[in-house]
């Protein structure tokens, strides 16, 4: 229960929060042909602390999780509208193929 609960909250944060210009640049990435196999291999860096078992830890779930959800949470740790310093700093570095394939990746994952 506690693991849905989890997932519900970031799906809720992720999707409503971040309006505006986040929306089209949502809409960019998902026009793109991401490759899901480029982010298989980009993901072996997210999955260290993001894994089936990281909700104990007060570390979201995104495997499963809405592409375009995820795409929204990256663009708002980019544009530091989400706080944490570790994934600003993670998204920071990731451009927009990146951040279509680790969207296009994970939101297949069961």
């Amino acid at each position: 229960m506690n693991r849905l609960l989890i997932s519900l909250f970031v799906l809720c944060c992720t999707t409503s929060s971040y309006a505006g210009d986040t929306d089209s640049r949502v809409t960019d990435i998902l026009k793109l042909d991401s490759d899901e196999a480029y982010g298989e291999y980009l993901a072996s860096e997210c999955s260290t602390c993001h894994n089936t078992s990281s909700a104990d830890n007060g570390i979201p779930i995104i495997h499963g999780q809405d592409q375009q959800a995820l795409i929204a949470a990256l663009l708002a740790y980019q544009d530091k509208t989400r706080e944490n310093e570790t994934m600003q700093s993670v998204a920071g570095a990731l451009g927009n193929e990146e951040i279509g394939a680790l969207a296009r990746y994970f939101s297949s994952q069961k």
